[in-house]
């Protein structure tokens, strides 16, 4: 005759009650403090990534200042003239002269 195999069922019927609630309760407490921790360590990595996100915002706002005060007319002009010598041409009058002649 064959042996009949015992299930994993049984196994579960010979732990007591009180033993199998511990072990649930201990593994839903530890899931409890793990998600928790992961939490915490999630908002300081939040609250870290947005210090950097606003020091990042103040550069770029300097920088575009500084691109809008660097693009301006008037420091081209003043490039134009300290460093490459140029020079603002004055209006001149030109005469044309039309030669017609008599046929």
């Amino acid at each position: 005759m064959k042996k009949r195999r015992k299930s994993s069922i049984n196994f579960l019927n010979k732990i007591p009650p009180s033993l199998f609630a511990f072990i649930v309760i201990m593994f839903l407490l530890f899931q409890y403090i793990y998600v928790g921790n992961t939490i915490r360590i999630l908002n300081a990595e939040i609250t870290r990534l947005q210090e950097i996100r606003a020091k990042l915002i103040t550069q770029n706002n300097i920088i575009s200042a500084e691109i809008e005060r660097l693009s301006g007319p008037d420091r081209i002009k003043e490039i134009a003239q300290d460093k490459l010598g140029m020079v603002i041409p004055k209006p001149e009058t030109l005469l044309v002269v039309i030669n017609q002649q008599e046929e």
